[in-house]
């Protein structure tokens, strides 16, 4: 079951943007800017996160855990 987490902050020296290495060069006030647009999310095993075919606007981050990735066909 998804569910929405509360935000921790991780301190002021250190957004939670700056954990993530496609942000790794930005400056400080970027990564602000950015951590405070997240929002965690937990998911449980045999949750769906997305769709196929499904369109987004969100960038996910998978900061502890893992995802699998899968894709049937209509004959399975």
């Amino acid at each position: 079951m998804r569910r929405e987490l509360t935000l921790t902050p991780v301190g002021e020296a250190e957004p939670c943007a700056a954990r993530v290495p496609l942000f790794a060069g930005l400056e400080l006030d970027h990564l602000r800017r950015i951590s405070a647009l997240a929002r965690p999310l937990a998911l449980e095993p045999g949750d769906v996160l997305h769709l196929p075919g499904a369109r987004t606007d969100r960038l996910w981050v998978v900061h502890t855990g893992g995802l699998a990735l899968s894709l049937t066909s209509p004959t399975g």
